[in-house]
């Protein structure tokens, strides 16, 4: 089985429930369950009742211990990491090839953002080097994130090491950054964004309310620009 060192891991916090039907519905609208690829929904105490995916309660505290922990319930070497308020809005094709390529070409993380370019609003430079005319590669040295939080297949180790003790994600993001560079001047970190991908996905959340697209997507009125 290709996929069996591969999980899908959700992570939200109870305060989130209001994003989790949604999710939930529009997910199992595009996402292909024959892949076989396990999935869990890692939260604090709430129950929650998803027909295919697995529950993991982490209990409450910070952000970074709580995926940390949830990381650590599963045996899996891989993880497809992925927020509550992140909704499809199509289906993610190729993943097979994806993740064989992640594992070919040692990829320490694989990001899914959509139609990137060299420069995307500031937020990621690329190196103009393109891995079998399909991935971008991270820019290390000059990134402004490196640690980012988007939907991607990480080495669940990699992910690890830069969880670090009561962090929320942001401080997270920033702080991992730092590490990452750093530890880049060492050991050369592979991170890779898919080139040239239709957009699959669409954040709803803003300073924790639902944005428009949120409500679009549910009453099916969402355009894919």
């Amino acid at each position: 089985m290709i996929f069996k060192d591969l999980a899908i891991v959700v992570h939200t916090m109870d305060k989130y429930e209001f994003c989790w039907n949604g999710w939930y519905e529009t997910f199992k609208k595009y996402w292909d369950f024959n892949l076989n690829i396990d999935i869990y929904f890692a939260n604090e105490v709430k129950d929650i009742n998803f027909p295919g995916i697995k529950q993991l309660k982490t209990g409450v505290g910070e952000w970074s211990d709580r995926l940390n922990k949830a990381f650590n319930m599963i045996p899996h070497k891989h993880v497809f990491y992925w927020q509550e308020d992140m909704w499809m809005i199509q289906e993610l094709k190729n993943i097979r090839q994806y993740y064989q390529d992640f594992i070919n070409y040692d990829m320490d993380y694989l990001m899914f953002m959509s139609k990137i370019l060299k420069v995307e609003n500031g937020y990621v430079d690329f190196e103009e080097k393109i891995l079998l005319d399909k991935y971008l590669k991270f820019n290390i040295e000059i990134c402004r994130w490196i640690i980012f939080h988007q939907p991607a297949i990480w080495k669940k180790e990699f992910f690890l090491k830069y969880l670090q003790h009561c962090e929320d994600p942001w401080v997270n993001e920033i702080e991992g950054t730092k590490r990452a560079r750093e530890d880049n001047k060492i050991k050369k970190i592979n991170i890779y964004n898919v080139y040239d991908l239709n957009k699959w996905y669409q954040p709803v959340v803003h300073k924790g309310k639902f944005i428009k697209s949120a409500e679009e997507i549910l009453n099916g009125t969402y355009k894919i620009l």
